[in-house]
């Protein structure tokens, strides 16, 4: 996801800001509603497994979320993360062979 969140950056290259939410959003939705379909199919159990490894059962008590979904949350987070880091990288790799007037 990460390399085609750099394509897009330097194919449509935008400013900074710009292009890192475009990446952001696009990976984080992309990597949610993935992960969100495999959570699925197996019936939230690697996924509530694995916030209560990362003591996310905790927070999910206070906040009223699932933990499945909260841990979703958090990977979509980072993976939008990566993908805006792309992004805005692939837009500056754009910038550096753009001729200056």
């Amino acid at each position: 996801m990460a390399i085609a969140a750099l394509v897009f950056g330097f194919v449509f290259g935008q400013n900074g800001i710009r292009s890192f939410i475009i990446g952001l959003l696009g990976v984080g939705v992309v990597w949610f509603v993935y992960a969100f379909y495999l959570d699925l199919n197996n019936d939230n159990i690697l996924s509530s497994r694995v916030a209560e490894l990362f003591g996310l059962s905790g927070l999910s008590d206070s906040s009223g979320i699932s933990s499945s979904i909260l841990l979703l949350l958090v990977t979509a987070l980072i993976g939008g993360f990566i993908g805006g880091l792309s992004c805005t990288s692939g837009s500056f790799f754009r910038a550096m062979f753009k001729k200056k007037p």
